[in-house]
């Protein structure tokens, strides 16, 4: 017994989404904002992905010592809920990438340095079906530990 008014479609639910490879998405040559000297009123650089992501790479290359700031709202990476991600060493010690398994739409970068902005960043990312804004909101408050 089936119905042919029900359609099976993407969503942040669908177990299938997230099976298959995703689609891939690319960038480089970023540059985050520095946090300022009062970081409340700082701008940050938002990546903004055509599709929900199972997995995202952020890698700060910047070849001077300024670590850069990643969260999911402008206020958790303006204030304290973000993930330091340190700058690329050129002997190869350094924490300069992170991978996050993550159902997101956007990103949010910053600068870590109070005067200095963060130069040569780049995103990768394996993007789903889903389409943003499918349930995602801008929910994502910086509080609460969501960053």
């Amino acid at each position: 017994m089936s119905d042919q008014s029900v359609r099976l479609q993407a969503g942040l639910n669908n177990v299938g989404s997230y099976q298959v490879s995703g689609i891939p998405f690319l960038t480089g040559g970023l540059t985050a904002p520095s946090a300022s000297a009062t970081p409340a009123n700082a701008v940050p650089l938002v990546v903004q992905f055509p599709s929900v992501t199972q997995k995202i790479i952020i890698h700060n290359n910047c070849g001077s010592d300024y670590p850069l700031r990643v969260g999911f709202s402008a206020n958790g990476v303006k204030g304290s809920n973000y993930w330091l991600v340190e700058a690329h060493q050129t002997n190869g010690k350094s924490n300069d990438r992170i991978e996050l398994r993550v159902k997101a739409d956007k990103i949010y970068l910053l600068g870590h340095d109070a005067t200095h902005n963060t130069t040569d960043i780049y995103v990768a990312a394996e993007l789903t079906g889903i389409q943003p804004g499918f349930v995602l909101t801008d929910a994502y408050s910086g509080s609460a530990g969501i960053g």
